[in-house]
């Protein structure tokens, strides 16, 4: 009898370890998750020149640039990062947290440095998918998951937060759940090609705080279009949301090389226009959107 009183109390401590481990399993894992993010990356991280975004951009009352980036390639933080230093310019960062540790994209530790910076760091959701073509589980885990690790590396600010979707793409589910978890997000659908008017360009009329419109810049971007979206921008008090992707040599449809993008960033500075985060316009405009 006491031989199997102990077999019962041997298995029920079993049990009950077992129970422990593994209702503590997801905890470690995601503790261990993160801390390999910032250890197992070689990539190299340097101090970047602080930048700052004016506090107070008054929308549709003056023309206002926002340079933003999708997708978080490394070329924004190791070639685009020092050219926005030199010219004194905030952007905003729509990053996706499970590429961290592809050397193609931004590392975590990159990251923190251009927030500390004076970047915005935000979300383009976890793994870039196209939110309108997966299941409504799959947009909502999409969302929590980036923003769930995105503050756990202290990266996203309070709730004033401002989202990009892949592509640019919502349907009205994945929209409503973007309004549940962000203030803000902005589309693609900006083209400077043809002649360029509301349906291009932020104005006042027609606002949609979860319809920013942005423009893709390319290959195919000439600098008189963008000359002619400030001039459009100014005539209009208009905000101009252009949005980069690579910054290199490749070739490839939606990259800009260096010496391209440092040629849009004097444009921009020289325009005299308030250039400002994503979140900054958010937060001063809030009855405006």
């Amino acid at each position: 009898m006491a031989k199997n009183r102990r077999k019962l109390l041997t298995g029920s401590i079993g049990l009950n370890l077992f129970a422990v481990l593994f209702t503590l399993m997801p905890i470690v894992t995601l503790g261990t998750w993160t801390y390999t993010i910032f250890l197992s990356d070689s990539r190299q991280t340097v101090a970047l020149s602080a930048v700052q975004s004016d506090a107070s951009p008054r929308l549709f009352e003056e023309p206002i640039i926002s340079v933003t980036f999708d997708d978080g390639w490394e070329s924004n933080y190791s070639v685009a990062a020092p050219i926005l230093s030199e010219y004194g310019i905030a952007s905003t960062h729509y990053i996706v947290p499970g590429e961290f540790t592809r050397p193609i994209y931004i590392s975590a530790e990159q990251a923190l440095s251009l927030k500390n910076a004076g970047h915005e760091i935000s979300s383009h959701t976890y793994s870039h998918y196209n939110l309108t073509t997966i299941s409504q589980e799959e947009v909502r885990e999409e969302l929590d998951r980036s923003i769930e690790i995105l503050d756990k590396l202290s990266l996203l600010d309070d709730e004033n937060r401002t989202f990009a979707a892949p592509n640019g793409a919502l349907d009205n589910y994945s929209k409503s759940q973007v309004k549940q978890r962000f203030a803000l997000a902005r589309n693609v659908n900006g083209d400077l090609a043809t002649d360029i008017s509301a349906n291009d360009m932020n104005v006042r009329d027609g606002a949609n705080r979860y319809d920013i419109i942005g423009y893709t810049v390319g290959q195919y971007t000439t600098y008189d279009q963008l000359k002619g979206a400030l001039a459009y921008a100014k005539a209009h008090n208009a905000w101009f949301v252009p949005v980069y992707h690579q910054i290199d040599d490749s070739g490839l449809e939606y990259s800009v090389s260096p010496v391209v993008f440092e040629e849009h960033m004097k444009l921009f500075r020289d325009s005299g226009f308030k250039i400002v985060t994503m979140r900054d316009v958010l937060l001063a405009n809030q009855e405006k959107l």
